[in-house]
């Protein structure tokens, strides 16, 4: 646990000092840390794409982090305008669609492929 603090403490003091000498690698990806974007996981850091797919937080349309609301349905997150019926495309709210085959329909869709 100790060795956590003491990363998270590397990366800090890296960051506030713009005389560094030594690269630091940023977690899953091994870019090189610059500026200050980044993301902290259990004192590691991460670029956004990486930190957001740990956590779980990538829309399952469209593989973007998701940072405000989402809709979880189906076992996944989807941003709220992405969960669309899988045959018109039409935006779904939670808990007012039908599900086939792990796919999100709207109630007339569901109706009329699926009777």
């Amino acid at each position: 646990m100790l060795y956590l603090y003491f990363l998270s403490y590397l990366v800090q003091l890296y960051l506030s000092n713009p005389l560094h000498h030594f690269p630091l690698l940023i977690q899953d990806c091994n870019r090189i840390l610059t500026g200050s974007s980044f993301h902290e996981i259990e004192g590691y850091p991460y670029c956004d794409s990486h930190y957001y797919s740990r956590r779980g937080l990538l829309c399952s349309a469209c593989s973007l982090p998701i940072t405000g609301r989402c809709v979880n349905a189906l076992g996944k997150r989807y941003h709220p305008e992405h969960f669309l019926c899988a045959y018109c495309l039409h935006p779904l709210q939670t808990g007012t669609f039908k599900e086939h085959s792990s796919k999100p329909y709207c109630h007339q869709c569901f109706t009329q492929l699926f009777g």
